[in-house]
């Protein structure tokens, strides 16, 4: 049976709230006014949430607030009790969310009060105070996920999850500490470069604890030569001191520093310049794939053991999470019955000469592991659904001229022959050995553009922007020589212990992990070459899905149109992506009009021929659309009816993709005598009509960690949304990239994801 890390608050349906509305004051009207006096209220043991547009906000509670002045900077926030006292009850849809949010503040303050966690730039977010394993200087912590979600007719449920942050055990003074030996600093400064990932130009985040609470920062520079006590005067929040000793000593004497105490600067979000800070309160916040091999697993909790650390959370808070004279908590984890799961199987899937690999017949791990196995089989066999008639036949190979000639040969080889076998076209390769970046990209400009499998060596934002920039009108397929040096040698060592042993069946792990290393890029390169390995045999609910993403660092958003449709509609199946750079990085919007012709865009480059006009959209909105999106997408819309791109009655559906659960909620399964496991792929929960939690791996192939699911919120109206999740499911089917496993994203997200990532690598960060 289905079970969550959801535990619901009783009575359940039944539950109803005292409140008290209370109203804000101020000379000035920030747009997080409310949220502003929510925070001082928290402060006096009051949980309450935004209200009335914000120029109110509902405390819980059925006594009167007495009058409260906040002083915030040069803010001043008066809030005074109404009179006006509120019942909420579950009962009244449009008062559960709100229901949600104050229970979910309420359990966040009985956190904050009676356990010894932290927190850092979520109040959401809350981490053991000491690491549960060290490996070398990196520290690995546990942290906990806390939410609310309003479930329709069960109630408000509270979701814990926990996971893994990884810090430095070494603070930023010791990294640049001057009693050492020359060789001992460049090490431990060569590390620290590594550790914060900061090749030129990138900052590196940082954990700075002052004392009172910790804050997440940005490192500048390390000031060497200068202490607490010789920075001289400064200006701190409005006040001065003779010294940075100075301003420890009076906002906090017992913390311990000392005037002989490195400094080092710092910047912080809000903060328009950089501040001194004393280099000892400073820690690397590592990233996962910066830690030592012995902490690579730690970080992939099983269901099982999730479970478990869940359960013994709760037992912290004792049985009265919420508080005092608070509603209480089930003991148990919610177990959705009554419809609220559907199962969705995979699609048929369809290869060259009308093969068809059916779906699974049953939900077993034995025919789900069949189903991905045959996806390879059958694209060795048959090769790709669609090569482009087009299609170069010559491969182009950049290498290194110190790299090994029998490393480049196995390399070549084996990319080419996959190659030629999924496409059924004959390959050729063509070397270019050279002695730095700029002779490659120079000997490529007098060749005819291609594509090229480009080995090199410096592993940094620099070369990735150079190499993209220069070769903007090859498709590249980059491969950093270290990893390709590191596959190679545990190639090389396994075939050699191999040949000195007998009867050995099973292919060693290092000559497994070269023909997974070159069957990726092989699967890369195939899909640079804009063939489609294999389609879906049979009609979606959306004859299109187009997907809109917006990067990390806000400085590029992507766009991606997937045509998937029976045949002989024209074209039955195509893929388009586009990326652009947005015009204002600090904010998640898009500028309208760029969006709107990158959209209709989009849709005429997929028109290559005879064009059947579309009939149903999918539009996945990665993240929350934001304002001013959707009236965006309506005037595309009318602009393809009229070019006869999409029909005159064309359904257009928008949803809000949220690729990692914004509400840290986790599936499993609970057999009947008790034991957890991974949920199957293609299991979604139904919270309500307009929300679905939906599972795309598990079972058959995830064997660490437990399966993230996606959140998908209708933001049009009249969606069915199970029609969104068996179809997101299917395109998640899509799995050009890795056939033998599930995979987590449908392709249009999968592609704006990888040009994104790509785009955000080529960038060169200034600091600020």
């Amino acid at each position: 049976m289905t079970e969550t890390n959801i535990r619901i608050v009783l009575p359940g349906n039944q539950l109803h709230l005292g409140a008290r509305v209370v109203q804000i004051v101020s000379s000035d009207r920030p747009k997080d006014l409310a949220e502003r006096a929510c925070t001082a209220l928290r402060r006096h043991s009051l949980a309450s949430v935004p209200f009335a547009g914000g120029s109110q906000v509902l405390v819980l509670g059925d006594n009167p607030v007495p009058p409260l002045v906040e002083q915030q900077g040069d803010l001043l926030i008066e809030m005074s009790d109404t009179g006006q006292p509120r019942r909420l009850q579950f009962a009244e849809t449009s008062e559960a969310s709100l229901m949600a949010q104050l229970l979910e503040r309420c359990l966040l303050m009985e956190i904050e009060r009676h356990t010894t966690l932290w927190s850092l730039d979520s109040r959401r977010i809350w981490y053991e105070p000491k690491p549960f394993q060290v490996v070398g200087d990196v520290a690995a912590y546990s942290r906990y996920e806390v939410s609310a979600i309003s479930i329709d007719s069960v109630g408000v449920g509270l979701a814990i999850d926990v996971s893994t942050a990884f810090f430095t055990a070494l603070t930023v003074d010791e990294f640049f500490r001057e009693d050492l030996s020359r060789k001992e600093r460049a090490q431990l400064n060569a590390r620290f470069e590594l550790l914060t990932a900061r090749q030129r130009g990138q900052r590196g985040t940082l954990l700075y604890d002052s004392g009172r609470r910790k804050n997440k920062c940005y490192f500048v520079e390390f000031i060497g030569g200068e202490t607490c006590a010789t920075t001289g005067k400064l200006l701190i929040s409005g006040k001065n001191y003779d010294s940075l000793l100075q301003y420890y000593q009076t906002v906090n004497p017992s913390l311990p520093i000392l005037g002989v105490d490195s400094v080092a600067r710092v910047s912080f979000d809000g903060i328009n310049r950089p501040q001194r800070v004393a280099a000892k309160r400073l820690r690397i916040r590592v990233m996962n794939d910066l830690v030592p091999r012995q902490l690579k697993q730690v970080d992939k909790i099983v269901p099982g053991e999730r479970c478990e650390i869940i359960e013994k959370f709760w037992k912290r808070l004792g049985d009265r999470p919420l508080g005092h004279l608070r509603p209480r908590v089930s003991n148990d984890h919610w177990q959705p019955r009554n419809g609220r799961i559907i199962t969705i199987s995979p699609p048929s899937l369809l290869f060259p000469n009308s093969n068809v690999l059916r779906a699974p017949e049953t939900r077993s791990t034995t025919e789900y592991k069949k189903y991905y196995h045959q996806r390879r089989m059958l694209l060795d066999r048959e090769g790709c659904l669609r090569v482009p008639p087009t299609m170069t036949r010559t491969l182009h190979f950049a290498v290194p001229k110190k790299a090994d000639p029998t490393m480049v040969t196995r390399l070549s080889e084996s990319v080419l022959g996959n190659v030629s076998r999924w496409t059924r076209k004959e390959m050729r390769s063509d070397f270019l050995e050279y002695e730095s970046v700029n002779e490659a990209i120079s000997q490529l400009h007098r060749t005819e553009p291609g594509l090229v499998i480009f080995v090199f060596e410096q592993d940094e934002p620099e070369t990735y922007f150079k190499l993209s920039y220069e070769l903007s009108k090859w498709r590249l397929k980059r491969i950093t020589l270290r990893v390709l040096e590191e596959h190679f040698a545990r190639l090389r060592q396994d075939e050699s212990d191999r040949h000195r042993q007998s009867n050995v069946d099973r292919l060693p792990r290092g000559v497994r992990d070269w023909l997974s290393f070159v069957d990726m890029n092989a699967l890369d390169v195939v899909q640079k070459l804009e063939c489609v390995p294999w389609g879906i045999a049979e009609p979606l609910n959306y004859e299109a899905q187009l997907a809109i993403d917006v990067g990390w660092d806000r400085r590029h958003f992507a766009l991606s149109l997937l045509i998937c449709r029976p045949e002989p509609s024209r074209p039955s199946f195509s893929l388009e992506t586009v990326v652009q750079i947005k015009t204002d990085p600090k904010k998640e919007t898009i500028n309208d009009v760029i969006f709107g012709d990158q959209i209709v865009g989009l849709f005429q480059r997929a028109k290559t021929g005879p064009f059947d006009p579309i009939r149903s959209v999918l539009v996945l909105r990665d993240g929350r659309e934001c304002s001013g999106e959707l009236d965006v997408i309506k005037a595309s819309k009318d602009k393809l009816v009229h070019s006869e791109l999409l029909d005159s009655n064309v359904r257009l559906d928008v949803v809000d993709f949220h690729k990692n659960s914004l509400k840290a909620i986790r599936m499993w399964s609970r057999s009947s005598s008790g034991r957890v496991d991974h949920e199957f792929p293609g299991t979604a929960l139904l919270p309500d009509e307009r929300t679905a939690i939906l599972v795309n791996t598990g079972a058959p192939t995830l064997h660490q960690g437990t399966a993230e699911p996606l959140i998908l919120v209708a933001r049009t109206d009249g969606i069915k949304m199970r029609h969104v999740v068996s179809d997101v499911h299917a395109a998640s089917q899509l799995n050009y990239s890795s056939p033998s496993v599930g995979q987590k994203l449908p392709l249009v997200l999968k592609r704006t994801d990888e040009e994104l990532e790509n785009r955000a690598r080529q960038e060169i960060r200034r600091l600020r």
